[in-house]
């Protein structure tokens, strides 16, 4: 899929070059334009054509191993901190500029992750300890202590002055109690939007830094057991930790964290808001 955004976008662009520098067939005016607009698109198509094949066939140039590439260090470094905040980076990152930030990464790193799931889970099960596993920053991991859904943004929607995000935010709230985060992220939107992208990025960033940071200590046991995505995230959280209390708590202090970077950025979008519907002679609360 990223490679064919990447193609995408440069085959629109080389065919807009040329239609602009109008180096295009040209027929008498007399010529119906459905006829003419097939012929003015000969040229940039069969350059676009002839782009790729020097690129693939005369260079030798293989874009998705190249991309592939690009997301190598994740696979590199593993089972460390630094692939759980590189991998929460990219993944926000992604998500925000309207690329599917999990399955890119998860098509990177997700194989190796699953791997590790599984290697922790036969230690577990044959020590039912979580002293001694093989790894600690796996997929499950990353699940139960950053990807916590969207529970803070909504909660604090719910209390806006905006009749807009007071409306989205308890439209969204069980949703994203469930970790589903998407009438949110398209409903805002967040994603595209230069003012809830910030929050968006920083705050799981944060989480993921917190969390590898108390883990290092000895403080966040590892995730072992598979829970569904689906259930609320202190209750999967303790769930997978075997019934422990204290990486629940943590969760929910983790939402503490998101509602604290996201508030201001809500309250300019609720100040635009208000502006707009006092613009338009609007009531200003409903």
């Amino acid at each position: 899929m990223f490679t064919a955004i990447v193609v995408g976008i440069i085959s629109v662009e080389i065919y807009r070059i040329i239609i602009q520098k109008n180096i295009v067939i040209k027929l008498p005016e007399n010529v119906p334009p459905m006829v003419s607009q097939a012929f003015i698109a000969l040229i940039p198509s069969f350059v676009v054509v002839v782009f790729w094949w020097f690129v693939g066939h005369v260079f030798g140039v293989e874009i998705p191993k190249m991309i592939q590439k690009i997301f190598e260090p994740l696979v590199s470094i593993g089972d460390t901190p630094i692939a759980v905040i590189l991998a929460s980076l990219l993944n926000r990152v992604l998500w925000a500029v309207g690329i599917h930030g999990g399955n890119i990464v998860s098509s990177v790193g997700g194989t190796i992750w699953q791997q590790m799931v599984a290697a922790n889970q036969e230690a577990f099960a044959a020590n039912q300890s979580f002293q001694n596993l093989p790894y600690t920053f796996t997929s499950l991991y990353m699940d139960n202590y950053i990807w916590t859904g969207l529970f803070p943004l909504a909660l604090i929607m719910t209390f806006s002055k905006s009749p807009r995000l007071k409306a989205l935010g308890i439209l969204a709230l069980p949703a994203t109690l469930f970790n589903i985060g998407e009438p949110l992220i398209f409903g805002i939107p967040i994603m595209m939007n230069p003012v809830l992208m910030i929050p968006f990025v920083l705050s799981y960033v944060m989480l993921a830094v917190i969390s590898v940071t108390l883990t290092s200590f000895g403080i966040l046991p590892t995730p072992v057991l598979s829970v569904p995505w689906i259930m609320p995230a202190p209750i999967k959280t303790f769930l997978a930790t075997n019934a422990s209390i204290w990486p629940a708590v943590y969760v929910i202090l983790g939402w503490i964290v998101m509602a604290i970077i996201f508030y201001p950025f809500v309250k300019t979008i609720e100040k635009k808001d208000l502006s707009e519907k006092a613009e338009n002679g609007e009531l200003l609360y409903s």
